[in-house]
């Protein structure tokens, strides 16, 4: 262990420069202040997690009052720190020590620019991998602008593979085009009525500022107080100058009826004022099932009128079937671009681009590293990105700052991202998904799951329906079932509960 600093100097002289913010070449970054840093045994300052470097000749170290001293630690202190550095890089100058300077290793990976956005919905700085289902909207946002049949989106895929991202990127291409969007997520315990009325009002107002769609809007004002009304939905108070409620518009309590009223006006209104509207719903598994046949039921009479209106959905891969079964003819309403895992080169991409807009550089057997063990899943690929900037030496971000990175990466997602979904699971249902991870990687089998937990099959349907419902597993096939997050299996057995 280094000395500590004696008695006579718990405050060296050039303490002050932390805290400070100092410049290495382009670099900048600013040192942890003095009272900040790690203490020894004795309660009295030392260390700083610093790497010290004599680049001229060390002169005797001189006290800032003149005082040739004792109490100055001297270059064998320092060369102890120098056992001691680890992870910063910043250049400290002090008149009272001629050419000593401190790298603080930190430094050198400045944490004010790391380029990653770990985040539910933070859009990546790359978006990578992804340009096919982008183009479908673009073709979608088009023709529906000029008054052609455009198909709606429904976009499946696992958690964290940057479905609620591409939502928000659709989003930007609609409002491009000078379209109007609305964006909701819906929940697990409201209806698509109480979701879907602020969003209605607010487009009906927009219209309503277009000449050519301004009685259209006021008719459509006058339905949605219908709507309200027979749904119970709070309004909050309707304007004055809205026209009287039209009878049997939007008002038989029947959401299959009601909602298609509603999108009509809207549609009319839309195609008047020379706009079109994009609806984009995130969690769409969530929906029940009448919710979800009132939505599909809505957009087929779009597509029949040849309204420019456009719906984007984003889901979790049950929720075609689902859409199936509300409604046969879903399967040719909607196209179901699958947002899963990114291919090697497009993972790598995500990565490395990113880094080298911050004018830094990425091995390659540090990016090989990180795919491998993130599978090419989006969120994994931005979480391990981030952590190794941050524990990288720099310059660059090398193998070994990736492999350093990793349990620290895990440690965080098993924390966060995996026991945020593990603690939503009652007892019987944890013991439901941990027989599943037991099998190895998925799809599992019922069968299999039941003879793990030495149960009869038909004794696992609540628990099985429980789960589905609350987003952790789907039905991959009949009688076969795989988990909707990511790598949840190797957690589950990293548990070893």
């Amino acid at each position: 262990m280094p000395r500590h600093f004696p008695d006579v100097l718990r405050v060296p002289p050039w303490a002050h420069a932390f805290g400070q913010r100092v410049e290495l070449g382009q670099r900048h970054c600013e040192l942890p202040a003095f009272d900040q840093v790690e203490r020894n045994s004795h309660g009295k300052p030392f260390n700083f997690g610093v790497s010290v470097r004599v680049f001229q000749h060390f002169p005797r170290p001189i006290h800032p009052t003149g005082r040739e001293g004792r109490d100055i630690p001297d270059k064998n202190w320092y060369s102890d720190c120098r056992n001691y550095s680890s992870r910063y890089a910043m250049l400290v100058k002090n008149a009272s020590f001629h050419y000593l300077s401190i790298f603080i290793k930190r430094g050198c990976m400045d944490p004010y620019r790391n380029p990653f956005a770990p985040g539910a919905g933070f859009p990546p700085p790359e978006l990578a991998g992804r340009d096919s289902i982008l183009e479908m909207a673009r073709i979608s946002c088009g023709r529906a602008v000029r008054g052609k049949p455009a198909r709606s989106l429904m976009l499946l895929g696992l958690r964290g593979v940057g479905k609620t991202v591409l939502l928000n990127e659709i989003g930007n291409i609609a409002r491009e085009r000078e379209m109007l969007v609305s964006q909701l997520e819906a929940p697990e315990r409201n209806t698509l009525a109480t979701l879907l009325y602020p969003e209605l009002r607010r487009v009906m107002r927009s219209l309503s500022g277009f000449e050519a769609a301004k009685q259209i809007a006021s008719r459509g004002m006058g339905a949605l107080r219908n709507f309200a009304a027979i749904f119970k939905i709070d309004i909050g108070g309707i304007e004055v100058g809205v026209e009287a409620a039209e009878p049997g518009l939007a008002d038989s309590g029947d959401l299959q009826h009601d909602l298609p009223d509603l999108f009509t006006v809207i549609g009319e209104g839309a195609k008047a004022a020379g706009k079109g509207w994009v609806l984009l719903i995130d969690e769409v598994q969530y929906l029940s099932e009448d919710d979800l046949s009132a939505l599909i039921v809505s957009m087929h009479r779009m597509a029949q009128r040849g309204f420019p209106v456009v719906m984007v959905g984003a889901g979790l891969p049950q929720v075609a079937k689902l859409a199936g079964e509300a409604k046969s003819y879903a399967e040719r309403l909607f196209q179901y671009p699958a947002v899963g895992a990114l291919d090697e080169e497009a993972a790598k991409l995500a990565v490395r681009k990113p880094v080298e807009e911050e004018g830094e550089a990425i091995e390659d057997a540090a990016l090989d590293s990180i795919f491998a063990r993130t599978k090419g899943y989006p969120f994994f690929l931005q979480e391990w990105g981030s952590t190794s900037w941050d524990v990288a030496a720099g310059p660059g971000i090398t193998f070994a700052d990736v492999e350093r990175a990793y349990p620290e990466t895990l440690a965080g997602l098993d924390e966060g991202f995996f026991k945020v979904r593990y603690d939503r699971l009652t007892k019987a249902e944890i013991q439901f998904v941990r027989a599943m991870a037991a099998l190895g990687d998925g799809p599992y089998p019922m069968a299999g799951i039941a003879k793990e937990m030495g149960r009869d099959q038909s004794s696992l349907g609540p628990a099985r329906a429980n789960i589905i419902s609350k987003g952790m597993i789907y039905s991959t096939d009949h009688g076969y079932l795989d988990f909707s997050v990511p790598l949840f299996a190797e957690y589950l057995r990293r548990r070893g509960e």
